[in-house]
């Protein structure tokens, strides 16, 4: 390189891509080929076409000392501080890249340089919000210390614990707590971390935050709990973790749509939920706002151990929603042989008809 350079060869010279020779040197970490470059003045501070400098390209693949030769290079015209908020099309800066990977020699000298640590991208993400959903504790704890606001949110409303609570990084989590962070805090659909981790089956997570004092009854925009999203999704071990948490009212609570606890957990075939709701003592006959009974969703299901737990339990095997229509007469509508089973070894009426003269009869006749 040093041959081609004396020889006049252009040190800013790009490809297809807008890299320079010094994004190369940067990428693959030739710490004397960057430093030589630099020597003969190749510009530090150039973008490629996503937008990416030498310096961002050091950081995403964790190259301490070539970032450290970069930023001791800074042009006159600009400062330090200024090289590190530069942005790539992305709106992200060499320190979101380095924290994205986990490179904590890498973020240590960004934020050692000024590199602003509540910068946000495009879609509203800090280095603090990638670190703790990525999952780099260390890089998370020394942002912390650099004052990264722990309370900030992205475009969607949802905070670095949020993102820490999706992907089960409890370390991070914890460090976020220690910090300040609301246990209880909103994204734009009404979803607090708690919500996230019970949604995700994160009993961890889960357990960490009914500790750290997130509320179990907190309700998204429509109305759930997180009671609800983990039944909706089958996370058994986490709702059994809620129920331990919650008060009867919060487990007899109704969605927006009218719909139970347990209403959710059956109208899914989610068994386990089902079986953990009915231990604790819930209210199995309840109807939504159509007359429909958690018996009778689970018998749209096709689930016949749903079934079979709720009428153990004393569901009403006929009760009707407002068309007239009883939990047979849904599994034959849906051809869900074994629970049509189920339901008549329990003494379901299959004469029985809806408003509009049909019997379970007439429907079985048609599948």
């Amino acid at each position: 390189m040093k041959v081609a350079l004396d020889a006049g060869a252009q040190p800013n010279i790009t490809d297809s891509k807008g890299d320079t020779p010094l994004h190369y040197a940067a990428i693959l970490g030739r710490v004397e080929c960057a430093k030589l470059l630099i020597e003969k003045k190749a510009d530090v501070v150039r973008q490629n076409k996503e937008g990416h400098t030498p310096m961002h390209s050091a950081a995403f693949n964790g190259h301490a000392e070539i970032l450290s030769a970069l930023l001791a290079a800074c042009p006159e015209q600009m400062t330090i501080p200024a090289m590190t908020e530069i942005l790539d099309q992305r709106g992200l800066t060499a320190l979101h890249y380095a924290t994205l990977n986990g490179h904590l020699a890498c973020v240590r000298i960004m934020t050692e340089n000024a590199a602003p640590a509540n910068k946000k991208d495009n879609n509203g993400r800090s280095p603090l919000f990638i670190a703790a959903f990525a999952g780099h504790t260390e890089c998370l704890s020394h942002l912390i210390q650099c004052k990264a606001n722990v309370g900030a949110v992205e475009a969607r409303g949802k905070s670095a614990l949020h993102a820490a609570a999706y992907n089960n990084h409890v370390a991070c989590m914890l460090k976020l707590l220690q910090a300040g962070a609301n246990p209880n805090s909103k994204d734009s659909d009404g979803r607090t971390p708690l919500h996230i981790a019970a949604s995700c089956g994160h009993v961890d997570s889960t357990k960490l935050l009914l500790e750290k004092k997130a509320s179990p009854g907190e309700r998204d925009k429509d109305g759930r709990l997180p009671l609800h999203v983990g039944a909706t999704n089958g996370e058994a071990e986490c709702l059994e973790l809620l129920l331990t948490y919650s008060i009867p009212r919060q487990v007899h609570a109704i969605t927006r749509f009218g719909r139970t606890v347990l209403h959710v957990a059956s109208e899914h075939g989610h068994a386990e939920c089902v079986a953990a709701l009915l231990d604790y003592g819930v209210e199995c006959n309840t109807e939504d706002p159509d007359g429909k009974s958690p018996l009778y969703v689970a018998a749209g299901s096709g689930d016949p151990d749903c079934v079979a737990l709720l009428l153990d339990a004393g569901a009403e095997v006929d009760k009707e929603d407002w068309m007239g229509k009883t939990p047979a007469f849904v599994a034959a509508s849906f051809g869900h042989v074994q629970v049509l089973k189920v339901l008549v070894d329990n003494g379901a009426n299959l004469d029985k008809k809806t408003e509009r003269g049909q019997a379970a009869l007439h429907i079985a006749a048609t599948k």
